[in-house]
């Protein structure tokens, strides 16, 4: 699968990254993994690993935007994936579309939120469905064309939010997910979500707090 990925991880009660990472191997990503961590201490498993332990707390989204723009920066592959430490992947053979899409998008999610309130009516039938969420976007785990994230990171809006200078309050500021969603329709670009999701995740509280359990719609 020629693509990069970087995981944003922070210290956890239950760590999950790990099993996270036996996932992706089994679902066929024998490349790099890079992982971008908050201050603390981990025992990551595996080979082929670059870990980089952040001196200071950045806090979610800015951890985010420092992967993105470290993929944009030193990949050698033309699309870039930027996860959180807690998915838990399944099929991906699907996402060989987005890779041999010659046309520009926004992004290809590869988690399918069966909790959003408006599923059913955005993802009508089984494959990829192109959307319009903006921030009510929920999951994360886009998969992009590197020179349109490098030409997200560097729109007014994306900065504004990333400066936590938006109308959002509190933690909504740190999210990533909506924020990714709004630049795309800003840029005018279509976003892609698959029924059934691609992946789920562990189930647990998120690093933003949340609480609810976030699987995947339809996760096989």
């Amino acid at each position: 699968m020629k693509f990069d990925l970087a995981i944003r991880t922070a210290p956890r009660k239950v760590p999950v990254l790990n099993y996270s990472i036996e996932t992706l191997r089994k679902a066929g990503f024998d490349r790099t993994i890079h992982i971008f961590a908050e201050p603390g201490e981990y025992c990551i498993k595996g080979k082929n690993i670059y870990l980089e332990i952040h001196k200071r707390k950045k806090g979610s989204l800015r951890n985010y935007d420092y992967a993105l723009k470290w993929l944009i920066a030193n990949s050698d592959c033309k699309h870039i994936i930027v996860v959180s430490d807690d998915v838990i992947y399944g099929d991906l053979t699907p996402i060989q579309a987005a890779l041999h899409m010659k046309e520009d998008y926004g992004y290809y999610s590869l988690f399918t939120h069966k909790g959003h309130p408006q599923v059913e009516n955005y993802i009508k039938k089984e494959g990829w469905n192109r959307v319009k969420l903006g921030k009510n976007a929920w999951g994360g785990a886009y998969l992009f064309q590197k020179h349109i994230a490098d030409r997200m990171t560097r729109t007014w809006f994306y900065k504004k939010h990333l400066a936590g200078k938006t109308e959002r309050k509190e933690k909504h500021g740190q999210m990533s997910d909506g924020c990714v969603s709004e630049c795309m329709i800003h840029l005018d670009l279509p976003m892609y979500y698959h029924n059934p999701s691609l992946v789920c995740t562990a189930g647990i509280s998120s690093t933003l707090g949340h609480k609810q359990i976030n699987d995947g719609y339809r996760f096989k």
